[in-house]
């Protein structure tokens, strides 16, 4: 079942809508802390040359970096409000924030 909540969210953040097959029910319940997680972090500068700064952070638990296969190149824990990409080569990466409650949201960043 599709909620009407999270049509506009995965077009918001995907930018693809659900099988609109599904059954779509605009009476949902979810925990607001779930959906507006990912609309209150921002991480700055994108591209940066390295060091990127994060615009929460109270609420985020663990931070982690991946290259474009998924391999893991950097994990911190704790409330940061940098993350330190200069030993990284120049490419794409995928961030992977993790909150108190263990919700997740990845970001793409470029590292020039």
């Amino acid at each position: 079942m599709v909620c009407g909540d999270d049509v506009d969210y995965f077009y918001d953040n995907y930018n693809v809508l659900p099988d609109f097959d599904a059954d779509v029910n605009t009476n949902c319940i979810f925990k607001s802390e779930s959906f507006n997680f990912g609309k209150e972090i921002n991480l700055f500068p994108n591209p940066t040359t390295g060091i990127l700064n994060i615009s929460k952070e109270r609420g985020i638990q663990k931070v982690e970096v991946f290259s474009l296969t998924g391999e893991q190149l950097i994990q911190q824990k704790g409330n940061l409000k940098t993350i330190d990409l200069g030993a990284l080569q120049h490419g794409i990466y995928f961030v992977e924030l993790t909150g108190e409650n263990g919700t997740k949201l990845i970001k793409k960043i470029i590292k020039n």
